[in-house]
């Protein structure tokens, strides 16, 4: 009997963990996503000064991290950004190469870009693999 009510504590201890796991990960994941947010909120002005579309697509992009953030902190399934990385750093791209903005403005605006798409897709798999609510 005792050995049957430890194997049950065992797993009981496993399901009750995973959802902890889970939570945390997600946790982690819209932390980095928050930081992004504000690395994106100090490279705007400095790209607007130079190129207002690139502040601005750069600012979208931000803003649909952090809806994505909003809803994987509830439990909903991240919203997807169908092209605006693509469009930001075409536009960066650009702007670049027009001179309006300089070689490490491009590189960091190019890293953000990467690093939000990048964080949204991972939020939004662990979104996905989230026990529905």
């Amino acid at each position: 009997k005792l050995r049957a009510v430890a194997m049950a504590e065992g797993v009981e201890a496993l399901l009750l963990r995973r959802p902890r796991i889970e939570m945390r990960q997600r946790q982690d994941a819209v932390g980095r996503i928050t930081r992004c947010r504000l690395y994106a909120d100090q490279l705007v002005p400095l790209l607007q000064d130079h190129d207002t579309e690139a502040g601005g697509l750069l600012r979208g992009l931000g803003d649909a991290v952090a809806e994505a953030a909003a809803a994987v902190r509830h439990g909903a399934p991240a919203p997807s950004l169908p092209d605006r990385p693509a469009a930001f750093e075409a536009r960066l791209t650009a702007a670049h190469r027009a001179g309006h903005v300089g070689l490490d403005q491009l590189q960091a605006g190019l890293r953000l870009g990467e690093a939000m798409s990048g964080l949204t897709q991972a939020v939004g798999s662990l979104a996905a693999s989230a026990p529905a609510r």
